[in-house]
């Protein structure tokens, strides 16, 4: 799950404020925008703009087969209810956990779900300040403005919707938008009570002690995050696209050349391995085996590594250390660098099988500037690529690799080098010499990873209406923000855009494809 961005940190009309409210206090709709040239980037001439974020968004689709994720693996394989940092919140703070009615009264109960990564990462975008929210703001205000407000209140939904055909009283009549109740109907209807039927209000202290007042929030505000993480993991995990010519034994010729070409002398099955074409996914790594290997490095010497996750030369590594850096609490997101410090007799917070073969107990690891390797499923909708976003068709990615990265010789090693290793650079990345028809075949191959019920956004993947922020107009709103025109993705049911007027995606690999036809445009 992405998000589009708030203005200067401050929370974006039209969706849920969640603001940092004093106990008792009403969420008001919106926060405050100012204009802040010293400390916000993002204006020009006085006009505040909307935030963009510093990583390019994954898609979500087979997302639920990542066993961490985000870029840099911080969305954690245990979910704690809370965060995106598993056990490691719960090690760290007794104050983290649900509430829950239990014979003896409400308690504090900490969380830790195994293989739950899409519910960690989806705790996270929604209290960024660079995403979704205000800055400092807590889950359970989050709770408080949304569990009284009609689901989707803002979006169009399709009458054939395949999540809500099956209950059609869930659905507003048209021309009306949303569905009806509230959120908090769907939270009873799909949790158990003891984690939302206690009446009161709760506050959790620092030792996780719990105390009944009015200066607090209801267990269901508590227990939003929870409700939350697990309601959004239970769709994602709906979308598997399985149905691509790939799967289907109908390729044509020219992909199925590329698809020697991926599996021949381009090394690219070296990374993108198995059937969702990642080695990032839980189809490599079950019960949190194998998440270490070890490898050569370009220079000779051996190096750990997490299983997955690659520095390919994109950028230098010291703009974005990507799995090499640490959590909110200071650990190492690496369980290549947790495994190195178990080594030195050093406790850890994630539990792992130790890593097998040869040179394991090497020291030396290859995890600064290392990225998760993507799903290359639909890969040609999905454009612009990379971690940051720097590549706009699947022919630069290519060139890319064929060229051997982006890196420069620069000291002892290139620009990948970061800290004491001279280079971080994954080995498999260097020089391919491509030809233009290997080009032109791999291509092809990568198209044929798309699954027509992506590119038609027929079920499961229809979907709602959605509002896309497509740059701004010259107006300024009372409130500071510059008015932005917005893309209106329509509501899809079952069957996908129709045939006529609002056309599939094209499967172009190319960020400037026509998609503008299958959007209607206003202005906000």
């Amino acid at each position: 799950m992405g998000s589009q961005g708030t203005y200067a940190g401050l929370f974006i009309p039209g969706q849920p404020a969640p603001v940092n409210l004093a106990p008792g206090q009403q969420a008001p709709t919106e926060c405050q925008v100012t204009y802040d040239p010293a400390n916000n980037p993002f204006h020009a001439n006085g006009n505040v703009y909307r935030k963009v974020p510093p990583r390019n968004t994954p898609t979500n689709i087979n997302a639920v087969f990542n066993y961490r994720n985000f870029w840099d693996g911080r969305a954690n394989n245990v979910f704690n209810g809370v965060n995106p940092f598993g056990v490691r919140t719960n090690l760290a703070s007794k104050q983290a956990g649900v509430l829950v009615d239990v014979s003896g009264g409400i308690q504090l109960q900490q969380l830790a779900i195994a293989n739950a990564s899409l519910a960690s990462q989806s705790v996270g975008p929604i209290l960024s300040d660079g995403e979704m929210s205000c800055t400092n703001r807590a889950f359970a205000d989050v709770g408080r403005r949304l569990i009284t407000t009609p689901p989707l209140a803002n979006q169009a939904v399709h009458p054939t919707d395949s999540l809500f055909k099956q209950t059609p009283s869930l659905l507003v009549a048209p021309p009306h938008n949303g569905l009806t109740g509230t959120y908090a109907d769907l939270i009873r209807a799909a949790f158990d009570p003891k984690y939302w039927d206690v009446k009161g209000k709760y506050s959790v202290d620092a030792n996780g002690n719990v105390t009944k007042g009015n200066g607090g929030y209801t267990q269901m505000e508590q227990n939003f995050s929870m409700f939350w993480g697990l309601a959004i993991q239970a769709y994602e995990s709906l979308l598997i696209s399985d149905q691509s010519p790939f799967d289907t034994g109908t390729m044509a010729a020219d992909a199925k050349r590329g698809e020697g070409v991926f599996t021949g002398k381009g090394h690219c099955a070296e990374c993108h391995n198995g059937p969702l074409l990642t080695n990032a996914a839980k189809t490599s790594q079950q019960g949190g085996s194998d998440v270490i290997r070890s490898m050569q490095m370009g220079d000779g010497g051996v190096a750990l590594y997490d299983t997955g996750f690659y520095n390919i030369g994109v950028r230098p590594t010291g703009e974005d250390i990507g799995i090499g850096g640490t959590d909110a609490f200071g650990n190492p997101l690496s369980f290549s660098q947790e495994y190195v410090a178990v080594l030195q007799g050093q406790p850890v917070p994630d539990s792992f099988a130790p890593p097998t073969g040869a040179n394991i107990r090497s020291s030396r690891v290859a995890v600064d500037g290392a990225f998760k390797v993507p799903t290359l499923r639909n890969v040609a909708l999905t454009p612009p690529y990379m971690h940051n976003g720097g590549f706009a068709s699947l022919e630069q990615v290519i060139a890319f690799y064929n060229r051997g990265g982006n890196r420069q010789n620069a000291g002892c090693g290139d620009t990948t080098g970061f800290g004491a290793n001279c280079s971080n650079v994954d080995p498999e990345i260097e020089n391919r010499s491509f030809n233009q028809q290997d080009v032109s075949d791999l291509v092809a191959f990568l198209k044929s990873l798309t699954d027509n019920r992506v590119a038609c956004h027929a079920g499961p993947f229809d979907h709602p209406s959605i509002q896309l922020p497509n740059g701004y107009s010259s107006a300024l709103l009372p409130d500071g923000r510059t008015a932005e025109v917005l893309s209106i993705l329509p509501a899809t049911g079952s069957g996908g855009l129709p045939a006529s007027g609002k056309p599939c995606f094209p499967n172009a690999g190319n960020l400037f494809g026509d998609l503008q036809s299958a959007f209607t445009t206003i202005t906000r």
